[in-house]
């Protein structure tokens, strides 16, 4: 169970199906027993299908392992066993780029760093085509850091700080949308 709201729903239908057990059981001892271990195996996989996501989140369900569809936000009921689920955050996300030693065009060595902001706006894509796009995000931005700034001079590396913004997030752009 992964959520509050399955463990709920585990917790009610184990209530109802006590009740029922208990009330056989007072005919047949044997037969509310069996209802009760029934009734709490199909509770167990009952529940395991009640998921949530959070308004920021979608789930991409994977049916026997091939991707099926992407649900949320909100409650979904998913097949257990057959079904698995991913949440993936789509609020936009700062990333810390390490500081590079970099050497520019006019042969000065200079150490710089940076923050890049991302958003997933492809669930599926971030899940299915890339292995951790966190960290292949964060290696584009480090490359694209290093692309530019080997490009220029000091002067311009000292005065032309928004159109060496401009084109790393141009470079990332078109490394990672697509």
């Amino acid at each position: 169970m992964t959520n509050y709201l399955s463990m709920l729903v585990f917790v009610l239908l184990l209530i109802l199906g006590a009740a029922i057990s208990v009330g056989v059981g007072q005919n047949n001892q044997a037969l509310g027993m069996a209802i009760m271990a029934v009734w709490f195996l199909a509770d167990l996989v009952v529940a395991n299908g009640v998921r949530l996501a959070a308004q920021w989140e979608r789930g991409v369900v994977f049916r026997l392992g091939k991707y099926h569809e992407t649900r949320g936000p909100g409650l979904f009921l998913v097949i257990p066993i057959v079904d698995s689920v991913t949440l993936v955050d789509t609020r936009i996300r700062a990333m810390d780029i390490p500081s590079q030693q970099v050497i520019t065009k006019d042969n000065v060595p200079v150490k710089i760093n940076g923050v890049i902001y991302f958003r997933v706006d492809k669930v599926e894509d971030a899940i299915i085509k890339v292995q951790d796009y966190r960290y292949a995000i964060s290696q584009y931005a480090q490359t694209a850091l290093r692309d530019v700034i080997g490009q220029m001079s000091l002067d311009q590396l000292l005065s032309e700080r928004e159109q060496i913004a401009k084109m790393i997030k141009k470079a990332v752009v078109d490394d990672t949308v697509g």
